[in-house]
C-alpha cells in the first residue's frame, strides 16, 4: 500500500493475490480506508483474467462509494508500488482523488472511429489534458484510437497499454461504465488542473553511426548512405566486440530520429522500432515502421543492463523538476518482454521507480504494447516501460 495523505491530490493503491471476489473486495477496502472519506474522482484496475466474474459486481461496490469512473483491462500480470506479480493471478487498483479535475470514462468500439462526435472520448473537443488509453488490439488498430484521440484532444498527454494474456478476439476484457466487455478500447480522459509526467524508457542503445534513409518501400528499409541497408549493417556489427554481436540474433532495434534539428540525438530522441527481418534478394531490412526518405536512422541494441541504466537515467532526469510540485500517483505500462524473465528478479521496474523518486502510488500491468509520446508526439512501443505521474497543473497551467 502506498498513499500520500495531506498532499493536494490523495491516491491509494493495492495489490492482491487473494482470488475471486473476496480479493478485489480486498483492493477496495485498502484503499478507500487509506483514503478516508470524501469525492473519488479517478479508479484504474488491472487483473488477471480468472478476476473477469467478479468485475461489474466490483464496480458497482466502487459506484455506491461515489466512484464512477472505474476503467480497466485484463493483463497478464499487474503491479503496484511494492511488487510485480509477472503472470501470476493478481489485481491491482489506483484510486485517486484530484481537486480542480474533471474526469470523465469512455468506452470506443472500432465502429465509433468514423461515425462518432466530438464527445467521443468522454470531454467536449480540446478540454482533455491528459487520457489513460486501454485497448484489445485484436478488435481495433490501437494507431487509429490514438490518432482519433489526439485529433479530438489537441494537446493532449496520453498514456497506456494493450491488454495482454489471450490468444485471440474474446480472451482480454475491459471495464467502462460499469460494464465488462471484450472488445474496444477503454478509458479516461482528463481536464482541468492536473500535469501527467511521463516517462518512457525504449531500453536501447545506439551503436554505430548516424545514416541517412536512401531506400524505402513500404516497411522495407532498402538503402543507408546510398548503399544497401544490410550491407552497413553488417558493418556496424562489427564495430562491437563479441559478447554483444552474440546479443544481435534477439536485441537489435533501429532507431528512429524524431528530431532532424537536434545536434546531437541521445537519451529520449530516438524512436525505437523492432528490425523484423531482412530480404537476402535486395539486402534490405523488414522494419516495424513506414520510414521515409532522408530520415536519420541509428542501429539499436538492448539488453537487460541497457534497460536498467535507459529507466534509472530517465527517472533521474526528473527527479528535481519533481520536487518542486511532488507527483501524488501514477501508472505503469510495461511490456510483457520486460518483467522477471528480462532482468533475472522481480520487481525491477517499481524497485527502481521507489528509488529514485520515493514512494508513489502506482499501479498498473504487463501489456502487449504500450503506449506514451516520444518528442512531443505519441506512439504505440514494445519492450517499453512507460510511467505516468499525476500532479497538480502549475497556476499558469490551469488558470
Amino acid at each position: 500500500m502506498a498513499v500520500f495523505p495531506g498532499r493536494p491530490m490523495h491516491f491509494a493503491s493495492a495489490l492482491t493475490t487473494t482470488p475471486g471476489a473476496e480479493g478485489l473486495r480486498e483492493l477496495a477496502t485498502r484503499c478507500l480506508d487509506e483514503l478516508g472519506d470524501g469525492r473519488l474522482d479517478l479508479g484504474l484496475v488491472f487483473f488477471h483474467p480468472s478476476y473477469a466474474p467478479f468485475i461489474e459486481d466490483f464496480a458497482q461496490l466502487l459506484d455506491d462509494r461515489g466512484l464512477s469512473t472505474l476503467v480497466g483491462t485484463s493483463g497478464n500480470g499487474v503491479l503496484d508500488a511494492g511488487q510485480e506479480c509477472d503472470g501470476e493471478a493478481a489485481a491491482s487498483l489506483l484510486l485517486g482523488r484530484m481537486p480542480g479535475c474533471y474526469v470523465e470514462a469512455f468506452a470506443v468500439a472500432e465502429s465509433d472511429l468514423e461515425e462518432a462526435g466530438d464527445n467521443l472520448f468522454g470531454l467536449p473537443r480540446d478540454t482533455a489534458r491528459a487520457a489513460v488509453l486501454l485497448v484489445d488490439g485484436f478488435t481495433v488498430d490501437p494507431d487509429a484510437v490514438l490518432a482519433r484521440l489526439e485529433a479530438l484532444q489537441t494537446g493532449v498527454t496520453v498514456v497506456g497499454g494493450l491488454s495482454s494474456g489471450g490468444q485471440g478476439r474474446g480472451e482480454h476484457f475491459l471495464l467502462a461504465k460499469g460494464r465488462l466487455g471484450v472488445e474496444g478500447a477503454v478509458g479516461l480522459a482528463i481536464a482541468g488542473a492536473v500535469e501527467l509526467v511521463t516517462v518512457v524508457s525504449q531500453g536501447c542503445r545506439p551503436f554505430g553511426s548516424r545514416a541517412a534513409v536512401t531506400g524505402v518501400k513500404d516497411r522495407y528499409l532498402i538503402g543507408l548512405r546510398g548503399r544497401p541497408a544490410v550491407d552497413v549493417l553488417a558493418e556496424e556489427i562489427e564495430t562491437l566486440d563479441e559478447p554483444e554481436r552474440e546479443k544481435i540474433y534477439k536485441a537489435l532495434h533501429l532507431g528512429v530520429v524524431m528530431d532532424e534539428h537536434a545536434c546531437d540525438p541521445g537519451r529520449g530522441d530516438f524512436l525505437i522500432r523492432n528490425i523484423l527481418g531482412i530480404d537476402p534478394r535486395v539486402r534490405a531490412l523488414f522494419v516495424g515502421e513506414r520510414l521515409r526518405m532522408g530520415q536519420t536512422v541509428q542501429f539499436h541494441l538492448r539488453d537487460a543492463d541497457t534497460a536498467d541504466e535507459d529507466f534509472r537515467a530517465l527517472l533521474s532526469s526528473h527527479q528535481g523538476d519533481l520536487e518542486g510540485r511532488a507527483p501524488g500517483g501514477g501508472l505503469l505500462f510495461s511490456c510483457c518482454g520486460r518483467g522477471r524473465h528480462f532482468f533475472g528478479a522481480k520487481d525491477h521496474d517499481v524497485e527502481l521507480v521507489r528509488e529514485v523518486l520515493g514512494a508513489v502510488p502506482l499501479a498498473g500491468f504487463f501489456c502487449n504494447g504500450e503506449l506514451g509520446p516520444v518528442a512531443g508526439r505519441h506512439y504505440l512501443h514494445g519492450y517499453t516501460s512507460v510511467l505516468a505521474l499525476f500532479r497538480p497543473a502549475a497556476p499558469s497551467e490551469s488558470a
